[in-house]
């Protein structure tokens, strides 16, 4: 099939091996995709929503090539996966992915993500409501993705959240934290707000 959408890759970016940009190549599901998107208050065009498999082909991809190595036939947890971005370059890089999050709807639209890239078959995406108790038996997972996500994990929750993760974790596998904001900055990256970050937890919600 052509891609409907395809996107260039920048001057100077280097590719792993036998690893290809993943484009949307299902119309139905593109479809499903942008509806979703826009019945959730999203524009499917911007490039955290509908352009994130790009934004993680440049990043993400080189991340875990730098870190894992090859992840031909690797099992791989992207824990809260978003809208799957991650997860298809993951699988794009031979991986065996599975995604979860606690967002049934996120969920739902990372799902028409990876059907409109044709990758239905290639990542399993789970909805996981409460994080410190995970679906998966004991070492079942060589590598663990938490993509600009911790910092989001409640802090009486943390402790057992990374348990879990610890737990999955096949011993001699890898987690690989990366994008994790820090409270210590200045600025807070997520909302671009200054100071946010020195208030009390109990302003958070404000």
């Amino acid at each position: 099939m052509q891609p409907i959408h395809s996107y260039s890759i920048p001057a100077g970016a280097s590719d792993a091996p036998d690893a290809i940009l993943p484009k949307v190549i299902d119309p139905v599901a593109d479809a499903a995709f942008r509806a979703q998107a826009a019945a959730m208050g999203y524009d499917p065009d911007n490039r955290w929503v509908g352009g994130y498999v790009h934004v993680a082909w440049n990043e993400v991809r080189h991340l875990v090539a730098a870190y894992a190595g090859d992840v031909t036939g690797a099992a791989l947890l992207e824990f809260g996966c978003n809208y799957a971005a991650s997860s298809i370059v993951a699988a794009a890089m031979g991986a065996r992915v599975t995604g979860i999050d606690v967002d049934a709807d996120t969920i739902a639209l990372a799902r028409h993500n990876v059907a409109r890239h044709g990758m239905a078959g290639a990542v399993d995406l789970r909805h996981v409501a409460d994080t410190r108790t995970l679906p998966f038996a004991d070492a079942s997972f060589d590598l663990i993705l938490c993509i600009s996500v911790l910092e989001y994990v409640a802090p009486d929750h943390l402790p057992a959240v990374l348990a879990e993760l610890r737990r999955v974790l096949k011993p001699g596998g890898l987690i690989l934290v990366s994008g994790t904001a820090s409270r210590l900055a200045p600025r807070e990256v997520h909302s671009g707000r200054w100071l946010v970050n020195y208030w009390p937890r109990a302003l958070d919600r404000l």
